[in-house]
C-alpha cells in the first residue's frame, strides 16, 4: 500500500513540474500598431511650436494654379519674402515652395548683402512661362543716404554663380522686387561704390540702337558732362534679347522684360498704363530713371494706312501722358516715330506719319505738361516728301536710316535730351 502511495505522489509531481514547463515556454505579443508614446488620439499629434492654422505661421507650400497666385515665407515679419505669379506664370498647377536658408553667396567686392538668402522652387520647372514671369519680392533694410539704383537683387541656379537681375524698391524703401528668370535662391544687396549721377533711360529698337552706337550719343553726353560739371548717365534698352546696357555702354546681362518686346504706340501704352503684372514689372524698373526716352520704330509710321489708325496714336499717347502727369518728379521724352523709304511705304500713309509727329511735338499735346517733351527724329530724317532724305538711305530698299543719318543726327539727339533735362 505504501508503494502504491509513493507511486502516485510522483506522478502528482510530474504533472505539476510538466505544467509549470508549459506556461513559462508561451510569448506575450506586444500590439505594434498604437505608439504608446503619443497616441494618435491624443491632441498632442498637432504640433504646438508653429499651427498649422495659425496666421503666422511660415507656409512650407503653396499650390500655384495658371491663374497666378503668391506664396509666402515669414508671413507678417520683417523677414519677409514672396512670389508672386501673374496670370500663365505657370502653364498647370504647380507646387510652390521656399524658405530663408543659411547660405553666404559669393557676391562681387563691392556688392553688400541688404537681406537674407531666400530659396523659392516650383514642383515642374517645365511648367514655367517666362512670357509671363512671376516676381519675387525681399525685404531690406537701407539708410537714407542709398541710392535706389545702388540697390538690386541677385539670383543662382546653383547657390555658387550670383548674377544681378535688377530690381524696383517700394516707395517706403523697404522691399525690392524684380522678376524671376528661374527658381532658385535670391538675395537683395546695396552697390557699395556705384556711380553717382542723374540717369537717363532710352527704350528703343534696331533705329535707335544704331543712333546711340553710330551717333556717338554717349560720348556726346560725357562731353557735356565735363564742360559743364554735370554728371548724367545714359542708360539704354533694346530688344528684350539684347537688354539694358549700363551708362558705359556695356550690357548689363539683364532685361527689363518689355510685355510682348512691343515699342509700337499700342505697346508703349500698354507698358506706360496697363495695370497687368508683366507691364507693371518693367514700368516700376523704368520708373527707377530721372529721365525716360522712348520710341517706336520706322513700323510705326508704315502702319498710318488710315486716319482711325492716327486717331488711335493719338489715343494711344493721351492715356501715356495721363500717366506722366502723375509723376512730376520725372522727365518724359518722347520720340516720334522715323520715316519710310519711300519703296516701302506710299505718299498718303507718308503724310499721315508727319501729321503724326508734328502733332506729338505741337501745343496740343504738350502745352500743360511741363516734364513732357518731345524730340522730332521723324523730321531729322525725313524729307519735303515725308520719307527718309536720299542721302541717309542705303542703295537698296531699307527703312533704316544709314551711318550718316546716325552720324549727323545722334549728336542733335544727345544735346537735345541735355536742353531738356537741364532746362
Amino acid at each position: 500500500m505504501r508503494y502504491i502511495i509513493n507511486f502516485l505522489m510522483v506522478l502528482l509531481i510530474v504533472s505539476i513540474i510538466t505544467g509549470c514547463g508549459s506556461s513559462s515556454s508561451s510569448t506575450p505579443v506586444i500590439p505594434t500598431s498604437i505608439p504608446t508614446a503619443i497616441p494618435t488620439t491624443s491632441p498632442t499629434s498637432i504640433p504646438t511650436a508653429i499651427p498649422t492654422t495659425s496666421p503666422t505661421s511660415i507656409p512650407t507650400a503653396t499650390v500655384i494654379t495658371p491663374e497666378g497666385g503668391t506664396f509666402t515665407v515669414a508671413a507678417g515679419s520683417p523677414q519677409e519674402g514672396s512670389v508672386t505669379f501673374q496670370n500663365n506664370s505657370v502653364t498647370r498647377d504647380v507646387t510652390c515652395t521656399g524658405g530663408i536658408v543659411n547660405l553666404v553667396p559669393s557676391l562681387p567686392l563691392e556688392v553688400q548683402m541688404a537681406s537674407s538668402v531666400y530659396s523659392f522652387s516650383i514642383s515642374d520647372t517645365t511648367a514655367y512661362n517666362v512670357a509671363f514671369p512671376a516676381y519675387v519680392t525681399l525685404p531690406v533694410t537701407l539708410s537714407s543716404s542709398i541710392l535706389p539704383e545702388n540697390v538690386t537683387v541677385f539670383h543662382s541656379s546653383n547657390g555658387v554663380d550670383w548674377d544681378n537681375i535688377g530690381g524696383t524698391l517700394n516707395s517706403t524703401r523697404d522691399r525690392i522686387s524684380t522678376n524671376i528668370p528661374s527658381f532658385s535662391y535670391f538675395v537683395a544687396t546695396i552697390l557699395l561704390t556705384g556711380p553717382s549721377g542723374k540717369k537717363i533711360f532710352f527704350l528703343h529698337h534696331s533705329v535707335g540702337n544704331d543712333l546711340v552706337e553710330r551717333g556717338n550719343v554717349r560720348e556726346t553726353i560725357n562731353t557735356y558732362n565735363s564742360s559743364h560739371g554735370t554728371s548724367w548717365q545714359f542708360w539704354d534698352h533694346g530688344y528684350n534679347g539684347d537688354g539694358l546696357r549700363d551708362a558705359s555702354g556695356n550690357y548689363t546681362g539683364t532685361n527689363y522684360n518689355i510685355p510682348g518686346d512691343n515699342t509700337e504706340p499700342e505697346g508703349l501704352a500698354y507698358l506706360f498704363t496697363s495695370s497687368d503684372g508683366d507691364a507693371v514689372s518693367s514700368r516700376n524698373q523704368i520708373m527707377t530713371y530721372d529721365v525716360i526716352v522712348f520710341k517706336s520704330c520706322f513700323t510705326a509710321s508704315q502702319a498710318l494706312v488710315d486716319d482711325d489708325t492716327l486717331n488711335s496714336y493719338k489715343n494711344y499717347y493721351l492715356q501715356m501722358r495721363n500717366f506722366f502727369d502723375l509723376h512730376p518728379e520725372k522727365v518724359f521724352i518722347v520720340i516720334s516715330p522715323p520715316p519710310a523709304h519711300p519703296g516701302e511705304t506710299d505718299s498718303t500713309t507718308a503724310s499721315r506719319a508727319r501729321q503724326f509727329a508734328n502733332w506729338l511735338k505741337s501745343s496740343e499735346y504738350l502745352s500743360g505738361h511741363s516734364n513732357v517733351v518731345c524730340f522730332d527724329l521723324f523730321d531729322q530724317f525725313a524729307d519735303n516728301s515725308n520719307v527718309l532724305k536720299a542721302f541717309y538711305r542705303y542703295n537698296y530698299v531699307d527703312s533704316h536710316p544709314n551711318e550718316l543719318a546716325d552720324q549727323t543726327v545722334g549728336p542733335i539727339f544727345a544735346q537735345f535730351l541735355m536742353d531738356a533735362v537741364n532746362h
